[in-house]
């Protein structure tokens, strides 16, 4: 088929298989159905006319009805056609729309892949950001750290500094102190001689009196070493070095302390401390600690090595009346008791004691082996103790004794010595 031909037939098909046509012939067939009607309705017969046969009119009725019938049947052909025409058009532009859907969800895809493509590059650079703030993070970390340890290194050297010039300055003050004062300081620690052996209380207060009498004719010299002593002490305290530096420097304050040294500060500081408190001093006691056997009042014991056996018989007996007590605080049963016995050896002599605390009685006793304490009169040796017990219980806390709190009596049994010291103030003591 050419191309005119295919267009005639397009031409054809448009004017007469269309909706119009089919409406044209529709109207034709009611028009020719209801003039018949009319003519049947109105004349009621076909004998209105002599010339109309009804044999001949019954079959041009059929005729027409056949003509009717065939146009309404074409008429639904035709309507058929224009339906389904309609239908394809219709689908040719579901399929048009469905295909740009599709291309619409096509461009879609594309652009989420973009999107996701995107975002992944966009989330490796925030890792790479990440990984460089962290980096960035413990460079500066790094850096604060080397910038801590330069504060305290150059805090440490300016503490060093300062506490190494106050050094200086008290090691002068107390050269300067004892070249001025030396003789007084040799006539205060003579003054334990003269103690009384009878009373120990007595000997405590007495001894105090001596060095308040002397304390006043070296006090102008003796302020500047003392404020200086403190300096020390308070630079060493309020520092920003490490605990365990603070007592290193304490360690090396120490060591520029003299036995005298220490034995001047401590009746000093045991005078003033009972009198106010001195949270400092309290915190560094063991700068100026004086063993018991050491302090004036017990002055009479010359012999070095009874001193060494005295000294550490009481350090072992400090640790046991100490743990003694606070077990006994702890006790809420009043009339529960802690007794205790033991023998121990301290180089190759051998010691003992016995231990009995109620809410009574303190009792103490001190067991010696006559060979191991030679030259000190068993008297001399009951005072002694008497005065330990007094400097645990009262003189190391800078507590003032009564002067009646323990009362002591000693006894031989053949080679053993027996220091027997009782105290009914528990309540006072614990």
């Amino acid at each position: 088929m050419t191309d005119n031909s295919k267009e005639k037939m397009n031409k054809f098909q448009e004017k007469f298989l269309s909706e119009k046509a089919a409406s044209c012939l529709s109207l034709m067939g009611i028009v020719v159905f209801v003039c018949f009607v009319i003519l049947n309705l109105t004349c009621g017969n076909w004998h209105f006319s002599l010339l109309l046969n009804e044999e001949k009119i019954g079959q041009f009725g059929d005729f027409v009805g056949g003509v009717v019938g065939s146009l309404f049947a074409l008429v639904g052909v035709i309507l058929y056609y224009v339906a389904l025409k309609e239908q394809r058009k219709d689908l040719k532009m579901n399929q048009e729309s469905l295909k740009l859907q599709t291309d619409a969800l096509n461009q879609q895809v594309e652009e989420f892949r973009a999107q996701e493509k995107e975002m992944r590059e966009t989330r490796e650079v925030y890792e790479k950001q990440t990984l460089l703030f962290e980096k960035q993070t413990q460079c500066y970390e790094t850096q604060a750290q080397e910038y801590r340890k330069q504060t305290k290194l150059l805090a440490l050297q300016q503490f060093d500094s300062s506490f190494y010039s106050l050094l200086k300055i008290l090691s002068l003050q107390k050269t300067e102190f004892y070249h001025k004062n030396g003789e007084k300081f040799v006539s205060f620690k003579a003054s334990g001689k003269n103690t009384n052996a009878l009373n120990i209380a007595e000997s405590i207060v007495k001894t105090e009196e001596s060095f308040c009498k002397i304390f006043l004719d070296v006090k102008d010299c003796f302020d500047g070493f003392s404020q200086t002593f403190l300096r020390v002490l308070n630079s060493i305290n309020c520092s920003e070095i490490t605990e365990e530096m603070k007592s290193h420097y304490v360690e090396i304050l120490k060591s520029q302390l003299t036995l005298d040294d220490k034995i001047f500060l401590y009746y000093f500081y045991r005078k003033q401390l009972a009198l106010n408190e001195n949270l400092l001093i309290k915190k560094y006691l063991d700068l100026f600690y004086v063993d018991s056997i050491e302090k004036l009042e017990c002055d009479d014991i010359k012999s070095v090595e009874a001193k060494d056996v005295l000294s550490a018989v009481f350090e072992k007996m400090r640790g046991v009346i100490t743990s003694g007590i606070d077990f006994f605080n702890s006790l809420e049963n009043e009339k529960e008791e802690i007794q205790k016995t033991e023998s121990f050896t301290i180089g190759n002599r051998n010691f003992g004691y016995e231990f009995l605390l109620n809410d009574n009685e303190v009792r103490i006793t001190f067991i010696y082996d006559e060979n191991n304490i030679r030259n000190i009169e068993c008297e001399k040796l009951k005072n002694v103790s008497i005065f330990y017990l007094y400097d645990v219980f009262f003189l190391s806390k800078f507590r003032t004794p009564k002067g009646d709190e323990f009362l002591g009596n000693w006894k031989k049994e053949g080679n053993k010595i027996y220091i027997i010291i009782s105290s009914n103030a528990v309540r006072e003591l614990t």
